[in-house]
């Protein structure tokens, strides 16, 4: 059984991304027991977590991982998706807002703000947060599908369906962010691919049907309930 930290992690973030969450959970911990001080592990955890909707808990984890490394948007966009499928959608804007007053060019996080407007029904709002995130990444199919969703909303069918020819009716879900990696230290760091690799590439990925998605802060897509969309 390894014992170094970061090679816990890792396994962790590979069987997440095979898919394996109940086996992927063990991983996080262990690193965080041989290693406590590490905010990552926490926040990673908390994507486990979520995916086998276990959001309280997820929840407690981003609190841990926020409360080691306070400016960490990626736990925030994390912590806001938990607070999401929580239905407590006001504490989840504020958590993306403060990851925003972090990383203002986080076009994910506008994703996820305008699928959790537009699940409380503030659709002119969730409007403007799809329209910043498509201003900061304009090939971002998932933010112009759910605009085109804000738009029927609001019965301005002409608009919205350029983007939203297969819309349902629903937003879809916000997408988690992806896992992050601990770095290690610069004497024994890999390659920089490896590096960026860092738990698979973050939020998760836009959500295929006509639902919102919430995006968490790296890339690895965690839908969360209420499928806006991520």
């Amino acid at each position: 059984m390894p014992t170094d930290p970061n090679i816990l992690h890792m396994l962790g973030i590979v069987q997440y991304q095979r898919g394996e969450y109940e086996t992927a959970l063990e991983w996080p911990g262990r690193a965080i027991e041989a290693e406590s001080g590490q905010a990552a592990p926490h926040s990673n955890l908390a994507l486990i977590l979520q995916k086998l909707r276990r959001f309280d808990e997820a929840l407690a984890s981003c609190d841990r991982a926020l409360a080691l490394k306070p400016a960490y948007p990626e736990a925030l966009v994390n912590r806001g998706n938990a607070l999401h499928a929580l239905q407590r959608h006001e504490d989840a804007l504020a958590s993306y807002d403060r990851a925003l007053a972090m990383r203002p060019d986080y076009a994910e996080v506008f994703y996820n703000r305008g699928a959790t407007m537009a699940e409380m029904g503030r659709y002119e709002e969730a409007l403007s947060s799809y329209d910043r995130a498509l201003t900061i990444r304009p090939d971002y199919p998932d933010a112009l599908l759910n605009r085109g969703g804000a738009l029927y909303a609001l019965n301005r069918f002409d608009e919205a369906a350029p983007g939203c020819r297969t819309f349902t009716g629903r937003p879809r879900t916000p997408i988690a962010s992806k896992p992050r990696r601990r770095r290690q230290p610069r004497h024994s760091r890999g390659s920089s691919c490896a590096r960026r690799a860092a738990w698979g590439s973050g939020a998760a990925p836009p959500a295929r049907s006509a639902q919102a998605r919430h995006r968490g802060a790296p890339t690895i897509r965690n839908r969360t309930r209420g499928r806006h969309r991520r």
